[in-house]
């Protein structure tokens, strides 16, 4: 499949996503809140091929996408799996006690930069500080380097995400479209979490911090 027209779609689109600036906007204004969107819609008619239309709206088919695509797509799925393997060990042992081989239970199979060794080392570390510590020396590091950034483990975890999205942007396959809707799904989160937290009387600050960015 050609992308450049889809990816010139999705350029439009991405450039029409909320920022931070918004955010911080509507954390305090709340009746200004844009409404929930779906922009499926909007890239469907640019998706003619069966493969990838099954691929974007029921994720399954990886296989059969074109070379280009199924690259980046593992990246950016490899990357996701082992930060949410690390996120998975650290609250096993923070809020559950578990680990060692039992952790392996509750974690996806599929590691990408982690190896099996280094996953395995980190299961079996019991405390927390250790763990922080010997996650900071994988290829990971820079992203949960930290207590902090395990305590907003999922914020982190879908900005690592995104990140990885954007360095496949320059190859113009698929991952452009994935990530746009990746990005677009994350806004829509955004929005019911500001009108959550405001019904809940949270203050613009706090909320803020909840946010996916």
């Amino acid at each position: 499949m050609n992308y450049t027209a889809v990816n010139a779609k999705v350029k439009a689109l991405r450039g029409k996503l909320l920022t931070p600036e918004d955010y911080k906007y509507f954390c305090k204004n709340p009746r200004l809140l844009p409404p929930v969107q779906n922009d499926f819609a909007k890239i469907l008619p640019y998706l003619h091929d069966k493969n990838i239309r099954d691929f974007v709206f029921k994720n399954r088919g990886l296989n059969l996408l074109d070379k280009s695509s199924q690259e980046s797509l593992k990246r950016v799925f490899g990357t996701k799996s082992d930060l949410q393997n690390i996120l998975w060990l650290y609250r096993l042992k923070k809020y559950y006690k578990i680990h060692g081989d039992t952790a392996f239970a509750y974690l996806s199979p599929e590691n990408y930069k982690i190896t099996n060794p280094e996953m395995k080392f980190l299961a079996h570390i019991k405390d927390l500080q250790n763990f922080v510590q010997a996650v900071s020396a994988t290829a990971h590091g820079k992203i949960f380097d930290n207590l902090s950034a395990f305590s907003r483990g999922e914020q982190v975890l879908t900005h690592a995400v995104r990140a990885q999205f954007k360095k496949e942007y320059f190859h113009e396959n698929l991952a452009v479209v994935c990530g746009y809707l990746y990005a677009h799904r994350l806004e829509n989160k955004n929005i019911r979490a500001i009108s959550e937290g405001i019904k809940r009387g949270l203050m613009p600050d706090e909320i803020f911090l909840h946010l996916h960015l």
